[in-house]
């Protein structure tokens, strides 16, 4: 059984390596989490097949190569089509319409109908289509929607050239799939190179096929949209996304062992998310924070009290030496409001007895001088 710390680092660790090369994710947080790191419990009734269910609704085979389930249905049809790859466009003729409506009853019946006998009137054409018709129905597409546009524009990314960084974005992104998604896809894509390897014979090369695929595998715009420059350039880049993962099918949803020995290193170097000592140290810095702040208001309340009881500079200079205000800082807000006023009321008591001393002296100055005065 995966270990859910270990899917959670392969995450953080391909979410670092696409921002490094120029792909965001949003709400990449959500990929830590349910469905993206892990397959869903199958219930015991959840073993019949139809169109439009789930993927780990389905019945599965498990296939060793693919480390672990895949569709039964995927992996009969492409069994039985891999007997017919020399057939001329192959995915890219429509079947018949009659044919295929009951094929499709016959498997949602639970018949055998990729064996014998009922393999023999089989079409490869209509079991091709049938195939497109099944990934296009699926509720969750093998390619997340939230994902997609990432994908196109990481394909941009590597087309414009010029920028190495964006190399392998699109393949990267794959590593963020559901695993079962990622399973199907990489086994249908491995197939899907199998059929380009006969091109000689059906007439579908890698690009054809890409062409053919990206719309049951990708969101594309309305059939009776107007074609514009901007949709044909999304067509374009989507058929790209699909020819290169194709190209590269053994590499969808594998994470580089380069990725994850630097994320390995990474982590042993810090300590965990969860861990008593990084929560230790994080409670200490933020009680070193608040102990900060906690010094600046006493520092901020004794200056505010030094400008409001300040009556300004005197005769005899500034009311306290620079020493005593840093001094005081240290002190507590009481004393050093009690300081400030004894300070402030001894320099007025200074002012007033020098002006008393300077009106009397006038007054007797006058005095002499009508003293003077009468004598003469």
């Amino acid at each position: 059984m995966p270990n859910p710390m270990d899917d959670r680092l392969r995450v953080v660790a391909v979410i670092h390596a696409l921002k490094a090369s120029g792909v965001r994710v949003k709400n990449w947080k959500n990929f830590l989490n349910g469905p993206y790191t892990s397959d869903p419990v199958r219930q015991e009734n959840q073993s019949k097949f139809a169109f439009g269910r789930d993927l780990i609704l389905l019945p599965q085979c498990d296939l060793t190569d693919m480390s672990g389930t895949v569709p039964k249905f995927l992996v009969d049809a492409c069994e039985f089509l891999s007997q017919h790859l020399h057939t001329e466009g192959l995915f890219r003729k429509t079947g018949s319409f009659s044919r295929m409506r009951a094929l499709r009853a016959g498997l949602e019946q639970g018949e055998t109908v990729f064996s014998l006998p009922h393999s023999a009137t089989l079409q490869p054409c209509d079991v091709a289509s049938l195939v497109k018709q099944f990934l296009r129905e699926l509720p969750s597409p093998l390619i997340p929607m939230d994902l997609q546009v990432p994908l196109c524009r990481a394909q941009g990314l590597e087309e414009e050239g010029g920028q190495e960084q964006g190399k392998d974005g699109a393949l990267l992104l794959t590593a963020l799939f559901p695993p079962s998604h990622s399973r199907a896809l990489r086994y249908f894509c491995t197939f899907l190179r199998q059929t380009a390897q006969r091109c000689k014979e059906n007439r579908m090369e890698v690009g054809n096929l890409a062409l053919v695929i990206a719309p049951n595998l990708l969101h594309c715009p309305a059939g009776g949209s107007k074609l514009t420059a901007g949709t044909e350039r999304r067509l374009h880049r989507q058929a790209a996304v699909i020819k290169k993962l194709i190209i590269h099918a053994d590499r969808i949803g594998v994470v580089p062992p380069s990725i994850m020995d630097m994320a390995t290193v990474a982590e042993s170097s810090t300590p965990p998310v969860d861990g008593g000592r990084f929560q230790e140290r994080a409670g200490l810095g933020v009680y070193r924070l608040l102990g900060h702040q906690r010094r600046r208001s006493v520092g901020e309340i004794f200056v505010d009290a030094l400008s409001k009881l300040k009556t300004g500079r005197t005769h005899t200079g500034l009311l306290h030496p620079p020493d005593n205000s840093e001094a005081a800082v240290g002190q507590s807000p009481t004393r050093s409001h009690t300081s400030v006023l004894s300070g402030v009321e001894g320099s007025r008591e200074h002012e007033l007895s020098v002006t008393l001393t300077a009106s009397e002296k006038r007054r007797n100055h006058k005095k002499d001088q009508k003293t003077s005065n009468k004598s003469i």
